[in-house]
C-alpha cells in the first residue's frame, strides 16, 4: 500500500498532554473517534507510524492515547502529522455514518418537506 492509497481524516494538533499522553485530533470530517482502531500517522517527511487507538479522553472526544508510546516523541518533534485511514476502514465508517441518516424526516419552516431516501458521500461533503 502506497501512502496516495490512504484516506486523509484530519491532523494531530500541535500540543501533545504530557501528563496522559492524549493527542489531539483535528477531524476534516465528522469522524467519531470512537470508531476507529488503527490509524495511520503520516510525517511531513513521509513517514508512516500505523498505530492503536487506546483510549478517548472522557474530557474532550476530540483526544486519545495510543498504544504505541515510542511514536510520541516522534509526534511531538515533527509536529505536523496527518491521520489517514485505509480506504477499506473509511468506506466501512462511511457506510455507518451515512446510513443513519436514511429514513429521516426533512423539515422546513416547521414543516415535513420530504424524508431521506439516500445518501452520497463526495470529498467535499454528504449529499443526502
Amino acid at each position: 500500500m502506497q501512502i496516495s492509497d490512504l484516506i486523509p481524516i484530519g491532523k494531530l494538533g500541535i500540543s501533545l498532554d504530557k501528563k496522559d499522553g492524549f493527542l489531539t485530533f483535528r477531524s476534516k470530517e465528522s469522524i467519531s473517534l470512537d470508531k476507529l482502531k488503527d490509524i495511520f500517522l503520516v510525517f511531513s517527511d513521509h513517514r508512516v507510524r500505523y498505530v492503536t487507538i487506546d483510549k478517548i479522553a472522557e474530557s474532550s472526544k476530540n483526544q486519545f492515547s495510543i498504544l504505541e508510546t515510542e511514536v510520541l516523541e516522534e509526534i511531538e518533534n515533527v509536529k505536523k502529522v496527518q491521520v489517514m485511514l485505509d480506504p477499506e476502514v473509511w468506506e466501512n465508517i462511511r457506510n455507518i455514518s451515512t446510513n443513519n441518516f436514511k429514513g429521516y424526516d426533512v423539515y422546513y419552516k416547521n414543516k415535513i418537506i420530504g424524508k431521506i431516501v439516500d445518501t452520497l458521500y463526495n470529498p467535499a461533503q454528504l449529499v443526502l
